[in-house]
């Protein structure tokens, strides 16, 4: 992660926070407790993906979400049920034979110690991680999904979409339900088909949470919910910095979103007073996942911009550019045109204060990666913020 113009390593230049309860993909592509920001892996490729921003706060309903005790077989034929160790995790084990029943009355497994209190009315998302003994073939298939007092949706693993889950553990994610009762839920696996051969199902790790959309795994060891909080890094005391220039500036940075947890306004990066943001100068996802910035002095507003056409699918890495000085305040992203406005007058902050990911102590998080983040001391124009990138060393300006 590149920070220019310092010789400082990563611990002493930035003030890390947050993250408590969270979980990051480890460089040997297992997940593991990690707060505040960590650097976050590819499970497959092994690759870094960058330091993980985990936001806004969610919580993990699911009581011993970890799925480690022996489950519940059921159905008119019922699979064989145990517990196990496998690539690392301590997982339930479900064995369906082909002389088992398929559908839901015929061969299924629960969890007889985890279960999500839920409310009607309410947008759930719900997801478990699973590793099948073998790909499906033919019509095999199996139905991943949380019920109880409700139906919460499913997901269908068959020979098509099997052969990550065979490799691996795989996230499923059964999407979002909005249930009509107030009750609770749990996860199921079930055979959907009469099966060619035994097949053994491996799951562990499941998630109930509030919104519509999945967020990073929270481990909940216990019979109570827990929460993670969002991560949190910043610069404090920009006027102290020898590298800091009050009058103008330019930033830089490689982004990626991991999930469409955008909230109104999702901080990339800004800068603002370090007791709040009456003086500000912020470059965000909007709610429509484009880039968009604003500049307040004092809590009075000095320019405001977006990108048009600057929202891009999740997972995408994002060049996101800022640059300002008096009478220009400049944005900019990929390979769009800059957007160039007016700026009336530079922020006097009190106490100014580099964000990455947030603002303020944690305000309108980010949920993605940052790859690398660069500052300089000196306002690149209109033209040149287009080629910038972090290698770039030179800002003629």
């Amino acid at each position: 992660m590149t920070t220019t113009l310092t010789e400082k390593t990563f611990a002493q230049l930035l003030t890390a926070a947050g993250g408590a309860n969270g979980t990051r993909v480890n460089a040997q592509g297992r997940i593991e407790a990690a707060v505040a920001p960590a650097f976050d892996y590819d499970p497959i490729t092994l690759a870094a993906r960058g330091l993980r921003f985990r936001g806004p706060v969610r919580t993990n309903l699911l009581t011993n979400s970890q799925l480690s005790a022996l489950g519940v077989a059921e159905g008119t034929t019922p699979p064989t049920v145990g517990v196990a160790t496998v690539d690392g995790e301590a997982c339930s084990a479900v064995t369906f034979t082909p002389a088992m029943a398929s559908g839901y009355p015929g061969s299924r497994w629960r969890p007889n110690s985890s279960a999500a209190a839920i409310v009607a009315s309410t947008t759930y998302s719900t997801s478990s991680y699973v590793k099948l003994s073998r790909p499906l073939v033919g019509s095999e298939a199996i139905n991943v999904y949380y019920t109880g007092s409700n139906g919460m949706g499913s997901t269908n693993i068959s020979a098509v979409n099997s052969a990550p889950y065979a490799e691996r553990f795989t996230r499923v994610v059964m999407g979002n339900a909005t249930p009509g009762n107030t009750g609770t839920i749990y996860p199921v696996v079930h055979i959907v088909s009469t099966l060619a051969s035994n097949l053994t199902v491996w799951i562990c790790k499941g998630q109930v949470e509030v919104g519509a959309t999945a967020s990073s795994y929270i481990p909940v060891p216990s019979t109570t919910p827990i929460a993670r909080t969002a991560d949190q890094i910043h610069i404090p005391n920009l006027q102290s910095q020898p590298w800091y220039n009050q009058r103008e500036g330019t930033i830089c940075a490689r982004v990626a979103q991991a999930s469409s947890l955008i909230p109104a306004a999702s901080m990339i990066f800004g800068i603002t007073d370090a007791a709040g943001a009456t003086s500000r100068m912020l470059v965000y996802f909007d709610s429509a996942g484009g880039i968009s910035a604003n500049c307040f002095d004092r809590g009075a507003q000095q320019a405001a911009t977006s990108i048009a056409g600057s929202a891009a699918p999740i997972g995408q890495v994002r060049k996101v550019a800022a640059s300002w000085k008096q009478g220009r305040f400049i944005i900019q992203c990929d390979d769009k045109p800059a957007a160039s406005v007016g700026l009336a007058s530079i922020p006097a902050y009190t106490g100014p204060t580099l964000w990455l990911g947030h603002r303020n102590n944690g305000a309108d998080p980010f949920d993605g990666v940052i790859q690398d983040f660069v500052y300089w001391p000196k306002a690149a124009n209109a033209a040149e913020i287009v080629t910038l990138t972090p290698e770039t060393e030179i800002i003629t300006g």
